[in-house]
């Protein structure tokens, strides 16, 4: 059972172990909101926002693109396909793991395990305690599936002939990564000597996700939407030799997508270890198995008077990222970013019962394939920057 889990859950098994530097973590006046608004020498160049409220939010994010292309940056270069993404202007939410992972599992996996009529597993859930680190995890089986919910908010499903094959994580090579947020020049998959439709991988998993985290809607304090949104598929060669798709989602709330690229070298320190729904597809384009690390419940929120607009946490990133090598900006997109606070920093994994902040940022992502991706986070709030590469 513990290699069947350690498996399964191997994409939230990441330790962070360093600080970032610090002239990157900067709150300093220059990286800050109250700093001196940017001037370019460009007769051209539009002028540039620093802030905006939430009555200037949908002019702000259409203008943002324009205004950061006629910038001039000496570090960053920018993708002809770049864009800004801005769905819609976000709170600023108190978040917490719930604790009745038990209470609803049935309900769960009498979804996936359909055999079972009524409903629930009484005679075929069994209850797992690791030893090391006391997270309790049930395990539910009809012979041809197995399913997992554990304490710490993990929701697993698999094939059972997949159990050892499909592995969440950087153990296997990744061939290739496709943004879904970008343009996509081809609608098949390669996956081996086979390929698969790439729409409808996308439909499938959307269709799945939509019916296994519903009841997460249900049970927040705070009257919020929690949804799902598709955001990048990559092709890994398992060890097995059969080369798999997997495709990454983003838990959304109120149309907002939680950010889950964690810093894998610790970069980002006060973002925990927290990851979406991934869905793996073999060459037959069924799901064969489904990951998700970490669902959670809103207790409070409270909305930011005003946020650093795209193009000042664009330049913003600029100055802070200087002493890096040269990046190309592919896209920059309004998230909300697990983070905890500075006596917690450093924290693994959060577990049953705690707590975490959902704070809004700015995300500039340079290099964007799975388990190697390199990003500027600036906070739309404080206007910090963080830097984390997550390449070798």
């Amino acid at each position: 059972m513990k290699k069947k889990l350690a498996v399964i859950l191997a994409s939230v098994m990441l330790t962070a172990c360093s600080k970032a530097p610090d002239n990157v973590k900067s709150s300093s006046a220059e990286s800050s909101v109250e700093s001196s608004q940017v001037q370019s020498s460009a007769a051209d160049k539009k002028p540039l926002n620093k802030t905006m409220t939430e009555n200037d939010f949908a002019s702000s994010a259409s203008e943002s693109k324009s205004i950061i292309l006629a910038g001039s940056y000496d570090n960053l270069k920018i993708d002809p396909d770049f864009r800004v993404i801005a769905n819609a202007y976000p709170m600023s939410y108190q978040a917490v793991v719930p604790s009745d992972y038990d209470k609803y599992a049935d309900q769960l996996f009498s979804l996936f395990l359909p055999d079972d009529k009524q409903g629930y597993y009484d005679n075929k859930k069994q209850l797992h305690t690791d030893e090391n680190t006391g997270v309790r995890s049930y395990e539910y089986t009809n012979g041809k599936r197995t399913g997992f919910v554990s304490s710490n908010g993990c929701v697993s499903i698999v094939d059972n002939e997949y159990m050892n094959k499909a592995v969440y994580g950087s153990s296997s090579p990744v061939n290739e990564t496709r943004n879904l947020l970008m343009p996509v020049t081809s609608d098949t998959l390669p996956l081996g000597t086979a390929s698969i439709d790439l729409r409808d991988a996308q439909h499938k998993t959307a269709e799945t996700l939509a019916s296994l985290f519903t009841p997460g809607n249900e049970r927040s304090k705070v009257d919020c939407k929690f949804d799902h949104q598709l955001y990048s598929v990559s092709t890994v060669t398992e060890q097995s030799g059969e080369t798999l798709a997997f495709v990454h989602c983003r838990q959304t709330v109120n149309g907002v997508p939680v950010f889950d690229t964690i810093s894998r070298h610790g970069q980002f320190d006060t973002m925990p270890v927290y990851s979406g729904p991934v869905a793996a597809i073999n060459a037959k384009g069924d799901i064969v198995q489904i990951n998700n690390s970490l669902n959670f419940n809103i207790s409070s929120a409270e909305k930011p008077p005003e946020l650093v607009t795209a193009e000042y946490a664009f330049e913003t990133a600029s100055k802070a990222l200087a002493p890096h090598l040269d990046h190309t900006a592919r896209f920059e997109e309004l998230v909300l970013v697990p983070t905890v606070s500075a006596s917690e920093q450093g924290s693994v994994d959060l577990k049953q019962g705690d707590t975490f902040t959902l704070t809004p940022y700015w995300v500039i992502h340079f290099e964007t394939d799975w388990w190697a991706e390199v990003y500027a986070a600036v906070n739309a709030v404080t206007g910090e920057v963080r830097y984390v590469s997550n390449r070798g």
